[in-house]
């Protein structure tokens, strides 16, 4: 249903909405060696640094790590 019709009346979520707190249950397998959640975040830098590179200077370096030289001879082989 409806209740606005248009962005000037649309109400915004503030803290005040917001519960106090919120019980969370997680089950899992107690057998299981324990796993870190923040190893995924990294995974992604890499490309994100050789994308970064590219924009800067418009050459690929596709070899890890991203040095002075490789960045150099991706240059210089565009």
């Amino acid at each position: 249903r409806v209740v606005t019709t248009g962005w000037d009346a649309y109400p915004i979520a503030t803290f005040r909405d917001a519960p106090e707190s919120i019980d969370v249950l997680v089950e899992g397998d107690p057998a299981a060696p324990p796993t870190g959640v923040g190893e995924p975040g990294a995974v992604p830098i890499a490309a994100a640094i050789a994308n970064a590179v590219y924009a800067a200077c418009g050459a690929r370096v596709r070899e890890l790590p991203i040095t002075r030289d490789r960045v150099r001879k991706a240059i210089a082989g565009r």
